[in-house]
């Protein structure tokens, strides 16, 4: 018997679902990921603390193979990742405002109302650049 075998186990702060395919998996880290979702998930979690209830408050369409703006979303999510594993910042964010327009789309999200949860994503992402700042300016002085 084998003692190379390590199971996973996950933290309680992980979430492990079960996809029938790799496109499948795609998509749903495309909509997971996407402003619409972040902004969902920010507006009741504490910072800190993001649990594994997402899928429970978050509605993702069931994966659908011959829906093309799902595979659309699939694709993008795997171009992400493979920018991701080059180091590719610029590329992520030109797939990340797509994958944002195909996610609105999805949850009939008005243009309008996707500037909005981006704008306001930015407003939480530089409060907690500072936010970080200070703290690290407090521990930099003591």
């Amino acid at each position: 018997m084998s003692t190379d075998f390590n199971p996973i186990v996950p933290d309680h702060k992980l979430m492990l679902v079960s996809c029938q395919s790799q496109d499948e998996a795609y998509y749903l880290s495309s909509l997971l990921n996407s402003s619409p979702c972040k902004f969902l998930v920010y507006s009741y979690i504490i910072s800190t603390s993001t649990s594994t209830h997402v899928l429970s408050n978050v509605t993702i369409p069931k994966f659908l193979e011959q829906d093309p703006v799902h595979l659309q979303l699939s694709e993008l999510a795997r171009k992400c990742h493979e920018a991701a594993r080059e180091g590719g910042l610029k590329t992520i964010t030109e797939l990340e405002i797509q994958i944002d327009l195909l996610a609105s789309k999805l949850w009939k999200i008005t243009n309008k109302e996707l500037k909005s949860i981006q704008d306001a994503l930015l407003q939480v992402k530089k409060s907690n650049k500072s936010r970080a700042n200070r703290i690290s300016k407090v521990e930099m002085e003591s």
